[in-house]
This record gives C-alpha cells, structure tokens and sequence, in this order.
C-alpha cells in the first residue's frame, strides 16, 4: 500500500540507503482561497514546496545515478504529518484502516524505512 509513497534512484543496489522526505498534508482552513468546498482543507502549510525540493534533488541525482557509487536514494512522500482532522483518524483506527494518528508512525508500521 505505502508503496506508491516512493520512488527509488535505483533498484537492487547493495549498501546505504538514503532517504529525502517531503511531507503531504492539508489543515482545515475554510477561509483559504483554495479549500476543498466540502472539505475546508487546504494545501497552505508550505509542504508543497519541500515535495517540489524533493522532486528538484530527485531529478539532480538521476542525472548523476550512474555515478553514484554503491547504496540507493529513496524519494518518500510522507501522508498526513499534521494532527488535524482527529476525529475522522480515530474513525480509520476504530475500523482497523490506521493504527497511529500520523502519517511518519504509520509508514514505520508498514516498513517503509526497513531498509
């Protein structure tokens, strides 16, 4: 599931693996220009600029990848890094859809950073 989260520079590679993270989440901000209508959620917390800084260091290093010695670079969005929206997560633990309240202790439950 927590696959589509993430890109790696390349497959298969023996030894460090180094992860560069940008965080995806919205807060409930009716008022913003660009809330959900139904929702009140909106992107207005700067995380689109460190996916934009993720995207920017992925699109350097595959220039360089066959340069790069041994070890990988894993491309991680992080869901869900704000505790908003409480109630509606304590719903998806009640039904066994999430364990943890935020997005990072969830990708760990998966293990997403085993390796």
């Amino acid at each position: 599931m927590y696959q589509k989260y993430q890109a790696k520079l390349k497959e298969n590679t023996a030894g460090p693996n180094i992860a560069i993270m940008g965080e995806l989440d919205a807060v409930v901000c009716p008022d913003h220009p660009n809330a959900d209508p139904v929702t009140g959620a909106a992107h207005c917390r700067g995380h689109f600029a460190q996916t934009a800084g993720m995207l920017a260091a992925a699109i350097g290093l595959n220039a360089v990848k066959d340069e790069i010695g041994g070890g990988n670079i894993t491309f991680l969005a992080t869901p869900a890094e704000e505790c908003v929206e409480l109630e509606w997560r304590k719903g998806l633990i009640a039904d066994g859809t999430l364990k943890y309240l935020g997005g990072k202790q969830e990708l760990i439950r998966h293990g997403v950073f085993n390796d």
